[in-house]
């Protein structure tokens, strides 16, 4: 993946830092999931969610510490606000990341390929 270099004139820092979050997070397109998930599918989407989602902490992290900057009496708590950010990001990653632990590896395929959905039948 091939990362645009963006030439700004004219803007503010935080200006600049939304337009990378803009350009980062139009980087990471997410993989279409088609049929029933396998395990790899949600795994995979776990890692997307966890690279949108670093990128974000760190965007918030840079405009809490811009804010905290410039309202020096609203004593904003960047470290919080980070570990908060980053705690919150780990428990969704993880929580999909264990989802897929329990899924099958491999989705059941038809004949051209594509995954099938699986139906489980009760014994009689």
């Amino acid at each position: 993946m091939t990362k645009t270099k963006i030439i700004l004139a004219d803007t503010t820092d935080v200006e600049t830092l939304h337009l990378r979050l803009i350009r980062d997070i139009g980087c990471f397109w997410p993989d279409r999931i088609i049929g029933t998930a396998d395990a790899l599918a949600v795994k995979d989407r776990a890692e997307h969610i966890r690279e949108v989602l670093d990128i974000v902490n760190g965007y918030v992290a840079a405009m809490a510490a811009d804010t905290a900057a410039h309202a020096p009496q609203a004593a904003i708590d960047c470290q919080y606000v980070d570990d908060m950010l980053s705690g919150t990001a780990a428990d969704v990653v993880a929580h999909i990341s264990r989802v897929a632990d329990r899924l099958p590896r491999h989705a059941p395929r038809s004949a051209l390929g594509a995954p099938v959905a699986v139906h489980a039948v009760a014994a009689e």
